[in-house]
């Protein structure tokens, strides 16, 4: 078919032009690596996504910065808003001490990547609860020639209690999604992995902030003096975690905007 009108009918049933070529050029990719039909691998995805599947799934792969990384439904898609909070955590890590890096709760790797590519002599430790999640992560980092290594665990269960004390940064975006908003997101949103979005109420009852504030409490115990914790989180969550920064007794804690003007991350360094 034309190019130029399997897009014109790809961007009727997408919404939209952009999607369209996105769509078209993961098909010409196919095609030539795989040796599928491109327009039946078009309009095949294209209807996914149609039919409500995220268009990242769909395609398979998306761009994260200045690399690229495979997606699909084991982990999160990444997103602009982490882009920020990656540029945050490069800043923190120039201005700290020397030391390794953290990553917990890796999902697709792309925190963990970035700060690889950019600090390739650093140590990166990169976790995650999930064996599906930590397989794509390795297999994204391996594409993108980034050394990263990689376990398994719940958060600090990962790390060797041996290596508390040394780390220079720890950074993650964890669920903190309250449970009593999940059913109102965007119907899209149900495809990406429910543990890696959804978190219970905090000790105080703010909500979705349970596992934020285990990561915020723990972390001093496994850094190094000036070392960094920087988490991201939603909007609404901001002014509670910089109060228990502050309380637990971290430095130069710092709220974090995104393109938006939104409150996407907290920072924090140990004395």
């Amino acid at each position: 078919m034309d190019p130029r009108s399997l897009e014109r009918e790809l961007a009727d049933s997408l919404g939209a032009s952009m999607p369209a070529r996105w769509v078209m050029a993961e098909a010409d990719r196919r095609e030539r690596e795989e040796g599928k039909d491109a327009d039946r691998e078009a309009r095949a995805m294209a209807k996914a996504v149609a039919e409500g599947l995220p268009l990242q799934y769909a395609i398979g792969r998306w761009q994260f910065r200045d690399f690229e990384v495979l997606v699909d439904g084991r982990v999160l898609i990444p997103r602009p808003e982490t882009e920020q909070v990656v540029e945050v955590a490069l800043q923190l890590l120039a201005e700290g001490p020397e030391g390794a890096v953290v990553d917990l709760g890796t999902g697709s790797g792309v925190i963990a990547i970035s700060l690889a590519l950019a600090f390739p002599d650093r140590l990166v430790i990169a976790t995650d609860v999930s064996d599906e999640a930590l397989e794509l992560a390795a297999q994204n980092a391996a594409r993108n020639s980034a050394k990263v290594e990689f376990r398994r665990g719940s958060w600090f269960e990962a790390l060797d209690p041996a290596s508390r004390g040394p780390f220079a940064l720890m950074v993650s975006n964890p669920p903190y999604v309250p449970e009593e908003d999940y059913e109102q997101l965007d119907p899209r949103l149900h495809h990406e992995p429910r543990q890696a979005l959804v978190a219970a109420e905090g000790d105080a009852g703010d909500p979705g902030l349970s596992e934020l504030e285990a990561i915020l409490e723990e972390a001093p115990s496994w850094l190094s003096p000036g070392g960094a914790i920087l988490v991201e989180h939603g909007e609404a969550q901001g002014e509670a975690l910089a109060e228990l920064a502050s309380w637990l007794g971290y430095e130069d804690v710092t709220t974090h905007l995104d393109l938006a003007g939104a409150v996407r991350a907290t920072s924090g360094r140990l004395r």
